[in-house]
C-alpha cells in the first residue's frame, strides 16, 4: 500500500480465494486489513470477496463493510441457477466485479453457464475478467498459443468482448513474437 499509495491504477485484492472461513472470521480479517491500507492509500479501490472460495458475496448484504471505494468481487465458477444466490442480489445495491470464471472438466460451470453468466453480467451492468489467457493451467481461453486460437470457452468470451466494444473490433494478427 505504501509503494502504490498515489497510483489510482492499483486495485487491492486482499483475500482472493480463501475457504474454510466463517463469515465472522472473514469480516474480521477485512476489518483489520482495510484500515491498514486506508492509512497509506486512502482512495484506493479494494476488492472484497465472500465465502466459498470468494464466490458468495451476497453474504455482505446483511453486514456491509463501512469503508469507501469497495467493490465486492465474486469468482462464480457455478451453474446458472446459482448466480443470483452468489452475487446477483448484492449487485443491485453495491459495485460488483466478477473476478474469474471458466470451464474445465473438473469444474461445474458449462459453456452454457458461461454464456448465461456473460448475459447476466451485461444485464446487471457488471464488469468482469475471464480466467485465463493461456493454453495451459486451465480453464483456458486459448487452444494454443502459436496463433492465439480460442477454445470454445475463449470464443464465448471473445464474442462478449466484441459485442461490448463501442467500435468495430478485429482480432489483431501477430507476425512475430
Amino acid at each position: 500500500a505504501k509503494r502504490y499509495r498515489n497510483d489510482p491504477h492499483i486495485l487491492f485484492d486482499l483475500l482472493a480465494e480463501h475457504h474454510d472461513l466463517s463469515f465472522t472470521e472473514l469480516s474480521d480479517s477485512y476489518k483489520a486489513l482495510i484500515p491498514a491500507i486506508r492509512r497509506l492509500a486512502p482512495n484506493s479501490v479494494i476488492f472484497v470477496t465472500g465465502l466459498d472460495w470468494g464466490r458468495d458475496i451476497n453474504a455482505w448484504l446483511d453486514s456491509p463493510l463501512p469503508y469507501p471505494n469497495l467493490v465486492y468481487r465474486s469468482n462464480p465458477y457455478n451453474r446458472t441457477a446459482e448466480f443470483p444466490g452468489y452475487f446477483g442480489r448484492i449487485a443491485e445495491q453495491y459495485p460488483v466485479f466478477l473476478g474469474e470464471f471458466g470451464t474445465e472438466d473438473k469444474l461445474s460451470m458449462s459453456l452454457t453457464d458461461v454464456d448465461n453468466l456473460l448475459s447476466y453480467a451485461s444485464q446487471l451492468n457488471l464488469s468482469w475478467s475471464a480466467w485465463h489467457f493461456t493454453a495451459a493451467g486451465c480453464p483456458c481461453l486459448l487452444a494454443n498459443e502459436a496463433n492465439f486460437a480460442p477454445t470454445p470457452y475463449g470464443e464465448l468470451v471473445l464474442q462478449a468482448l466484441i459485442s461490448q466494444s463501442p467500435r468495430p473490433f478485429t482480432l489483431p494478427t501477430f507476425d512475430s513474437d
